[in-house]
């Protein structure tokens, strides 16, 4: 049976919430944003398990435009350094691949903040949407090529929820795609190829603004949920 997987194409990071009762284990995979980061749970710290410590932090940080994490900080405490220095943890562990500015279509730095939040009888992993410090363009761009692209991808089965897919696509003047690549695998072949195959079917792509001279490239992220 074929399915059309309702794929996100936009710029979003995600906080998590981590239960102190009992500790996730490190092989367990957030469901990543549509921005093409991922981060693995932050593990509860043993000692706050036992103290039934909890509580809250917030940590930024910024992707450089290789893609690597800088920067990172504590900008709201916990109140207690051993919650806080998992949060920073999590932060430095996070892949992401790089940001485009839409308008010169070049790797750009940008800042973020994610919040944890580690409670002692809460549920391991559920995840809540912050927005980074993008601007609105950025913001409004992603969403136009999302209601795009998503449409067109049709899977034969439901792809687990925790992928994503990376793919460099090279847009003529007009929005015609040139060319795609797929710059980083969801690990699921099968699910790439849909996506590959939903950008030619959506061919033109939206511009960011009009009147664009020459070739642009753009790294779109997409994931099934």
């Amino acid at each position: 049976m074929l399915h059309r997987a309702p794929t996100l194409a936009c710029i979003v990071l995600l906080g998590s919430l981590s239960g102190c009762a009992s500790q996730a284990p490190a092989s367990l995979a957030t469901r990543p944003p549509a921005t093409g980061c991922t981060t693995p749970p932050p593990a509860c710290p043993a000692e706050a398990r036992r103290m039934r410590i909890q509580g809250t932090v917030v940590v930024s940080g910024a992707v450089e435009p290789d893609g690597t994490i800088s920067s990172v900080q504590v900008t709201q405490s916990s109140g207690n350094a051993l919650l806080d220095d998992a949060g920073v943890e999590a932060v430095r562990s996070t892949a992401c691949a790089p940001f485009n500015d839409p308008k010169t279509g070049k790797a750009t730095r940008v800042p973020f903040s994610r919040p944890f939040t580690f409670s002692i009888d809460g549920p391991a992993q559920t995840l809540v949407a912050v927005q980074p410090s993008l601007p609105p363009a950025t913001l409004a761009y992603a969403e136009r090529i999302r209601q795009r692209v998503r449409p067109n991808i049709v899977v034969d089965e439901v792809p687990p929820a925790n992928i994503f897919a990376v793919v460099k696509v090279l847009l003529g003047p007009d929005g015609s795609v040139l060319r795609t690549e797929l710059e980083k695998s969801s690990g699921v072949r099968s699910y790439d190829a849909a996506v590959l195959k939903a950008i030619e079917r959506s061919d033109p792509l939206p511009l960011p603004e009009p009147g664009q001279k020459g070739t642009r490239t753009v790294r779109l992220t997409f994931t099934p949920t």
